[in-house]
């Protein structure tokens, strides 16, 4: 055993039916518990399934264990395999009794999980009736405290016992009992698995043996054409010694360079981990699997840490292939599938328009910044576009003498983004693309949140955005005055200029933490380059929330976009609609409410 592993060794009894004997890679098939199964079946689907919850070391021990069991030609099961659609609990049992080796990863939550005390009998009823071999392993838990289920383990059970018959209770505990009886590993810290492969591990030679004996696999049987593509060149990236390495580095416990994780992926480790798993919930494609040749894939961590260097640096595709070990082609396919991704699972919520709660909060920053009714402010901002086709340049090039694509945002002083538009070529200005812009379509169509405010006696029913001299003078809109006279119109232009760069900000802090929207754009295609803008806001809301007391957790999505129903009738709705319509555009009360914000200003500051 690696002297960083303690080994349990319990009952000596068990020790022939386990893993933790002294057996080589060249020793005989370890014996079972039942002489009717002392044979492997080949016809098995998993040689080994881990038990484990998913919450404690999905991230950490488990997923770095399942990369060294697949990179020794060992075909490990875990939770993520399941189609979507299937009968989960019953499959998962159906997968233990065609499995030949079970590791139980027992941390100290894996007692709060039914499924896990589920899969947990069947085990050791598999290994009573089937005589499959069984491996706990203790993750930052004393042994002892599983044995006798004391500490998190009889907090769980105490919970368990309210909402589940006593005797299934009763079940789970004697399994958990049987379970440690059995030798097996206590991990004390993370990097303990690093060095497996670095010892003179007997535990993995003895599946790495069994499996290949029991599979028939001979060096002259194994396949060497490795690709499809004629001519094509294999390279080998030794992609598991990279993900090790980046394991080390950033996700060990403790890492290499944990102080400089929010440095270099823009966000805390907590945040990127959250991103992750709901990544690999939407697009299986980030599970990390073995190929048709039995070669291990890359991991979720390489992908999608991959995909960050890209975004965060602005660096080309091929720049990340040295140290985490993955090609141009696949590391931009990475890209598109992750940005695809990040705007399906956090987009109805991080680039949501307003609700009664936000508003509210905008109403009261705005009146403390003595701006009643004050919504945040709008500006626009070019992305230039390297890669734009000749035939598109024209279209594209604008003020900048270049060819650019347009964002259109809304920010608030917090930094939150809650209103983004792109796509629009940069040969508009920014009255051409408000004009495009959907910034007041829940307005005008009666969806939007109510905003009431009274300021120097007047009554104002929409809030309003600042914005520079370009903007026409629509009522929504709080513009400066470019030559101001007088002490009340100077003290106006100077606040409101203030006020209005938060969007400014806004804009400088997206680029300086996704530096692939402050560079060149190097795609060719403009869905790509939407994609990326969208999710990089997205993440940029999600750092603003995870970092402050930002946002509004119980958002029901549900009601984001009502349901507009088409009518060709003359309705109160179509009329209703071009009130609204002109009241936005109303210069009218752009001027009056100008003139009050003056005098507000002015009273607040006094005379």
């Amino acid at each position: 055993m690696p002297a960083c592993f303690v080994h349990i060794n319990i009952d000596s009894a068990s020790r022939s039916s386990t893993l933790l004997q002294p057996f080589s890679s060249h020793k005989p098939y370890p014996k079972m518990a039942s002489s009717s199964s002392s044979a492997p079946n080949c016809n098995r689907s998993f040689d080994v399934f881990l038990s484990f919850r998913g919450e404690d070391t999905r991230y950490s021990f488990t997923d770095h264990l399942f990369v060294i069991l697949e990179g020794r030609g060992i075909h490990t099961f875990r939770d993520h395999k399941l189609e979507r659609g299937e009968d989960i609990e019953q499959e998962l049992l159906g997968i233990i009794e065609r499995s030949r080796f079970s590791i139980i990863v027992f941390s100290e939550r894996y007692a709060d999980s039914r499924w896990c005390l589920d899969e947990l009998i069947k085990i050791m009823e598999c290994r009573k009736e089937k005589g499959q071999v069984v491996l706990p392993v203790f993750y930052h838990v004393d042994p002892s405290d599983v044995r006798k289920q004391t500490r998190s383990f009889e907090r769980a059970f105490a919970k368990h016992e309210i909402t589940v018959d006593e005797e299934k209770v009763q079940r789970w505990k004697a399994a958990m009992a049987e379970a440690t009886n059995i030798g097996g590993w206590h991990v004390i810290k993370d990097n303990d698995i690093l060095n497996i492969e670095e010892e003179d591990n007997d535990d993995l030679d003895v599946l790495y043996a069994a499996t290949r004996r029991s599979e028939g696999f001979s060096q002259g049987r194994i396949r060497r054409h490795r690709g499809s593509v004629p001519g094509h060149r294999m390279v080998s990236r030794d992609r598991v010694e990279g993900h090790e390495r980046l394991y080390r580095d950033y996700f060990a416990t403790p890492s290499v360079y944990e102080s400089f994780f929010r440095r270099r992926f823009r966000m805390s480790r907590p945040l990127f981990l959250r991103i992750v798993n709901e990544v690999e919930q939407y697009d299986s494609y980030f599970i990390q699997r073995t190929d048709a040749v039995g070669v291990l894939g890359l991991s979720s961590l390489q992908k999608i840490t991959a995909t960050y260097r890209i975004l965060a640096y602005g660096t080309p595709a091929d720049s990340v292939d040295e140290y985490i070990r993955i090609g141009e082609s696949t590391a931009i396919d990475n890209l598109r599938r992750f940005v695809k991704a990040v705007i399906a699972m956090f987009g109805d919520h991080y680039l949501r328009s307003p609700n009664n709660i936000d508003i509210a909060r905008l109403l009261q920053t705005g009146e403390q910044r003595g701006f009643p009714g004050m919504l945040g402010s709008i500006d626009c901002m070019h992305w230039k576009w390297k890669n734009c086709p000749t035939a598109w340049q024209g279209m594209y090039t604008g003020h900048c003498h270049e060819p650019t694509i347009i964002l259109e945002a809304v920010a608030s002083q917090d930094l939150w983004i809650w209103h983004a538009f792109f796509g629009l070529p940069g040969s508009l200005n920014d009255i051409n693309v408000l004009a495009r812009s959907p910034v007041f379509t829940l307005l005008a169509n009666g969806h939007a949140p109510p905003v009431n405010f009274i300021i120097n006696g007047h009554e104002y029913k929409m809030g309003y955005y600042l914005v520079d001299g370009i903007y026409p003078n629509w009522s929504t809109f709080v513009k400066t005055i470019p030559c101001p006279q007088g002490l009340k119109k100077k003290h106006f232009a100077k606040a409101q200029e203030s006020a209005r760069k938060d969007v400014e900000r806004a804009f400088k802090v997206l680029q300086a933490r996704f530096a692939i929207v402050r560079g060149p754009a190097r795609f060719w295609d403009e869905e790509t380059l939407a994609d990326i803008m969208k999710a990089c806001i997205i993440m940029h809301n999600m750092v603003i929330e995870d970092e402050g007391d930002i946002g509004n957790n119980d958002f029901d999505g549900s009601d984001a976009n009502p349901p507009v129903e088409v009518s060709h009738a003359y309705t109160p709705e179509l009329e209703d609609f071009m009130q609204t319509h002109y009241q936005i555009r109303d210069s009218v009360t752009h001027s009056q409410l100008q003139s009050d914000l003056i005098e507000h200003l002015c009273e607040r500051h006094g005379n």
